[in-house]
């Protein structure tokens, strides 16, 4: 999740959110 939390973060996803929804 910490890998795809740049990615989620442009999103609006938060850290946590990557570890539930790793494509969002």
């Amino acid at each position: 999740a910490q890998t795809l939390a740049p990615q989620a973060t442009k999103f609006g996803k938060s850290v946590l959110a990557t570890d539930f929804a790793p494509q969002a």
